[in-house]
């Protein structure tokens, strides 16, 4: 009997250790995504208007089928240790990203969400229509990123890709509701 109440005693402390443990663990946040960083806090509308202003310029250019002007606003990430450095695109990158660019049409666009992180590390997901649907057909549609980056007081364009170093921030799980946070910011009145 009494090894039986010793072991019921055991057992109901661990389940209340693990219990307090998992109330705590529900506290903190899912990852660091979550919890905006110092350079998020230190952003305006102002910055948000830019970011979205040079996103449509570049997009505008694709569209009107403009390619070297919008490849002029890219620049690149050249990484140097553990810093990057933005880069204008040199002769060969344009004439890559104008070959590229130049199979695909951009009949339309919307930009999904901006989501900034830090000064070099952003995202902008954009939804571009290639060629609108025809009797009842859905559009032919695609996404592409980009990264803006906030260097020496003003914004720059990244295209995200792999061979430049970039990469996606937004955990694909999370984009979804990215979209709807976005668009449910660019409802709200704005401050002045």
């Amino acid at each position: 009997m009494k090894k039986l109440f010793s072991l019921v005693l055991i057992s109901s402390a661990l389940l209340f250790t693990a219990c307090s443990s998992c109330s705590k663990q529900e506290q903190q946040p899912a990852d660091d995504f979550d919890v905006p960083t110092e350079f998020e806090q230190k952003l305006t509308e102002h910055d948000t208007a830019k970011v979205k202003e040079l996103v449509e310029v570049f997009l505008d250019h694709l569209r009107h089928e403009r390619y070297y002007d919008a490849a002029g606003m890219l620049s690149k990430l050249q990484h140097l240790g553990d810093q990057a450095t933005p880069m204008e695109y040199d002769n060969d990158d344009i004439e890559r990203f104008v070959s590229v660019h130049k199979m695909f049409d951009v009949e339309d666009y919307s930009i999904e969400y901006i989501r900034f992180r830090e000064s070099k590390q952003n995202e902008v997901c954009v939804n571009v229509i290639m060629r609108r649907g025809q009797n009842g057909q859905k559009d032919i549609t695609t996404k592409f990123f980009l990264n803006p980056i906030f260097f020496n007081g003003s914004w720059e364009l990244v295209l995200d890709d792999s061979p430049t170093g970039t990469k996606a921030i937004v955990p694909a799980e999370k984009r979804d509701s990215m979209k709807h946070v976005y668009e449910d910011s660019q409802k709200a009145p704005v401050a002045k």
